[in-house]
């Protein structure tokens, strides 16, 4: 490992320490810095191989330590590796640093999902869940025959996220059918099998002689059928979607339907977990209060989705700003756009570690300022290549400092555009969009930028 390799690790080791406190507030994150000799000999030493780490053990004489689910998540683990086997995939290998499976072809299964819904269900069903999760493995063929495939090929609504996920782990260009409901939001078209649903491509278009539009048309018909039931009324203003057949957030595409809601303005939709669609209006305040507490209560439900909102207006949906006083809604929000990125950075550390990129893909971190409001930041670190993530923070380290010093300033974002956009480069082939720096501030600009009241404050 050469000096600047040796530094972007040190450097990475440095944003996972911030980061495992990035909820408790900079003090704490500040004084994380004390692991920095910890992170040179890591460093030293290589990278750890991720196959054989495992997460740390709760500190049993901690009352607020959640309990030790390791044995169920192994136990989880090892089951799915059974039914695989059974099905004639030996290849996978469990990774309990990243509670993955991986197999000799690169291919992932993500057990983060599965397991919640796992560890939900009473002792008795879990058998069955494993087996119906292991058949979703390895759907049905999807009919060649458009008669045949046609009652089962349903549209749903993903986050645009998921789409630009599934592009970084492709290794050759995304064929899946998509189109945009909104700049973060996309509608895509699925074939709705016993066991699993399958994502459309280009291939299936060519299999049935049809056009995209036809097939997107098909899927909202189908979807309609489906759609009879009225919303159910949990306040005045205030509704949820009631099918629970994991296609009520795909329900967000069926605009006459939710325009027909007796809300006050304009429709605004939250899409927190697959059977769960949830409305309100734009000009409900009372609403907008109750919808902060229903998002949180969905999103702690397994395969939770995304506490933002859309509004619907004339044109379509358009992301939903909350206002000054919706601070739970702008909270979600904000987390929302947080997961995004660091998700993105996950799956670009997997790829960059394959094709041997060095570069460091920087973490969206969390504060809460002196106001008690949540605000995120990013860390602009010396002689380290960075993809930083946009944060409403930068700051900025130098390691080659004693550890009380390596702080050297910490600025908004726009102020430190406004005198370093020159040395930061825009790349929109990622979304959310990254920002590349090779080059560090010098002493002067440093100083200009400062150190912000807050993150001074805290650093002392």
């Amino acid at each position: 490992m050469d000096a600047k390799q040796q530094k972007t690790f040190v450097g990475i080791i440095l944003i996972v320490i911030l980061g495992a406190v990035a909820c408790c507030g900079l003090t704490v994150a500040i004084g994380a810095f004390v692991g920095y000799q910890e992170a040179q000999q890591l460093a030293a030493a290589g990278p750890p191989d991720a196959g054989s780490a495992t997460a740390p053990s709760p500190d049993p004489d901690d009352p607020d330590a959640p309990p030790d689910d390791s044995p169920l998540r192994q136990q989880f683990a090892d089951e799915i590796l059974a039914g695989l086997a059974d099905a004639g995939r030996e290849d996978y290998v469990y990774q309990p640093a990243t509670f993955d499976l991986v197999a000799d072809g690169g291919a992932q299964i993500s057990l983060d999902n599965l397991y919640d819904e796992y560890a939900a269900r009473d002792e008795s069903e879990r058998p069955d869940f494993v087996d119906r999760t292991i058949r979703g493995f390895f759907p049905q063929d999807v009919p060649t025959e458009w008669a045949r495939a046609a009652p089962d090929v349903v549209v749903t609504v993903r986050d645009r996220i998921f789409v630009e996920l599934l592009a970084v782990r492709s290794d050759k260009p995304l064929d899946v059918l998509r189109r945009p409901l909104s700049d973060d939001l996309v509608e895509l078209v699925v074939y709705d099998g016993p066991d699993s649903m399958q994502y459309l491509t280009d291939d299936h278009l060519s299999d049935w002689g049809k056009t995209a539009d036809e097939v997107f048309r098909q899927g909202r018909k189908q979807l309609a059928a489906r759609s009879k039931e009225p919303f159910t009324s949990l306040s005045p203003g205030v509704w949820e979607s009631p099918w629970a057949d994991n296609h009520d957030i795909g329900r967000a595409v069926l605009f006459d339907t939710i325009r027909k809601l007796e809300v006050k303005g304009d429709p605004v939709l939250f899409l927190p977990q697959r059977d769960h669609l949830l409305v309100t209006g734009s000009n409900d305040a009372e609403g907008l209060l109750a919808m902060g507490e229903l998002l949180s209560e969905r999103l702690d439900l397994p395969r939770s989705n995304t506490g933002r909102g859309w509004r619907l207006t004339r044109q379509g949906l358009v992301p939903f700003i909350p206002g000054a006083d919706d601070a739970l809604l702008t909270a979600l929000r904000l987390e929302a756009s947080a997961k995004d990125a660091n998700e993105q950075k996950k799956a670009l550390d997997e790829k960059y570690a394959q094709d041997g990129t060095d570069i460091f893909v920087g973490t969206t971190l969390f504060t809460e300022d002196d106001d008690g409001v949540q605000r995120t930041y990013c860390v602009w670190t010396r002689d380290a290549d960075t993809l930083m993530p946009k944060a409403d923070f930068i700051v900025f380290v130098d390691l080659d400092l004693p550890e009380p010093d390596r702080v050297v300033a910490a600025a908004p974002w726009d102020s430190v555009m406004k005198k370093l956009g020159s040395q930061v480069a825009p790349d929109d082939s990622f979304w959310p969009r990254r920002y590349k720096v090779t080059t560090f501030p010098d002493k002067r600009m440093l100083k200009s930028l400062g150190t912000h009241p807050f993150f001074r404050r805290n650093k002392e």
